[in-house]
C-alpha cells in the first residue's frame, strides 16, 4: 500500500436536525388527529372526554384531567382519563378559594408549567395537598383560557400527571 485517503464527515448536526423534523411531524400528526376526533361533535362534554383521552394517549401520562374553575374561584374536574392502579379525580369539587389567585392570573397570561417533583414545587399556595393525596408525582398544567371584552379569563388547566414515578416533562409536551 503506497497511500491510504481518508475521508470523513461528522453528521450529527444533519441527525439531530433529522431527528427534530421527525418529532415536529409526529406532533403535528397527533395534533391533526386530536383536532379532527374532536371536530366530529359539538357536545362539549364529548369534546372534553376526547381531548384528555388524546391528550393522555399522546403524551402516555398516568392520568389526563380538565378542572373548571368557575367565577366564584370554586373548581371541579369535569373529564378525566386514568390508568388504573391510580385513583380517579372525576367530579372532585373545591368549593373554597383552591386555586388561588395568583395562580389564576399566572394561567390567565396562557402559560403553562411544568413541574417534575410536587414535593419540590414552589408553588405550595396552589392546590398541592390535593395533588398529593392523589398520588402525583409529576405533572403539567396549561390553562384553557377564554377571552371575554379584550380581557383574559381562565375558564379550566388541562393537567398531565405522572403519578407512577417522578418525570421530566419536555418543553415541547407543554407546548403541545
Amino acid at each position: 500500500i503506497i497511500s491510504v485517503m481518508i475521508i470523513s464527515r461528522d453528521v450529527s448536526n444533519l441527525r439531530d436536525a433529522q431527528t427534530a423534523l421527525q418529532h415536529q411531524y409526529e406532533r403535528e400528526h397527533a395534533l391533526r388527529q386530536i383536532t379532527q376526533h374532536i371536530r366530529e361533535t359539538l357536545d362539549l362534554d364529548q369534546i372534553l372526554s376526547t381531548a384528555v383521552a388524546e391528550v393522555q394517549r399522546l403524551l402516555q401520562a398516568d392520568r389526563t384531567l380538565i378542572v373548571q374553575i368557575h367565577p366564584d374561584q370554586s373548581a371541579q374536574v369535569i373529564a378525566e382519563v386514568v390508568r388504573s392502579p391510580h385513583p380517579s379525580t372525576l367530579s372532585m369539587r373545591w368549593e373554597d378559594d383552591h386555586f388561588h389567585q395568583e395562580c389564576v392570573a399566572f394561567y390567565a397570561q396562557g402559560r403553562g408549567r411544568i413541574v417534575p417533583d410536587v414535593t419540590q414545587d414552589d408553588w405550595s399556595f396552589c392546590s398541592t395537598d390535593t395533588v398529593r393525596e392523589i398520588e402525583v408525582k409529576s405533572k403539567m398544567v396549561v390553562p384553557i383560557v377564554q377571552s371575554l371584552d379584550e380581557q383574559s379569563v381562565v375558564w379550566g388547566l388541562l393537567m398531565t400527571h405522572a403519578c407512577s414515578h417522578h418525570r421530566l416533562w419536555q418543553p415541547d409536551e407543554l407546548s403541545l
